[in-house]
């Protein structure tokens, strides 16, 4: 069995938000919940059945390989940083462009969309590697390339 706190210490690793650490134990937990329930179903192409698990006792019913713990962390992190994408834009659009300017570095919102397209890259690139584990998949994730 996989716990899914194996899955969320990856996931942290991934972020550094400070207001995360605001939130007592059960938030962070349904938070970090919800991301990975988001995660499992954009994580089609795993081998396992990811529905295999019991929420209640935050563990899937099987053991993960280290590479599909990894994927559904950075599925997670994609998940994560989507939240402050919208949040941006949201932000943006209440207060105009003009007033948005001087409340947030100009650069902020086109940053986090360069970011987000990075981690989606990254991960779609692990999902590919991990497609092909078994031949020159497993050596490809062995150095990382």
């Amino acid at each position: 069995m996989t716990p899914y706190s194996d899955i969320y210490k990856r996931f942290l690793m991934n972020i550094t938000d400070y207001t995360f650490s605001e939130l007592d134990q059960l938030q962070g937990e349904e938070l970090m919940l919800e991301c990975l329930e988001k995660a499992i179903s954009r994580f089609s192409n795993c081998k396992q059945d990811l529905s295999n698990r019991d929420n209640d006792l935050q563990s899937f019913n099987f053991n993960l390989t280290d590479i599909e713990k990894e994927i559904l962390a950075d599925i997670m992190t994609i998940e994560w940083s989507r939240h402050y994408l919208n949040h941006s834009e949201l932000l943006e659009y209440k207060l105009g462009s003009k007033d948005y300017a001087i409340f947030s570095p100009a650069n902020l919102l086109k940053e986090m969309r360069e970011l987000h397209s990075y981690l989606v890259g990254e991960t779609e690139r692990l999902k590919m590697i991990y497609a092909y584990s078994g031949s020159l998949g497993d050596l490809a994730w062995k150095i990382k390339i």
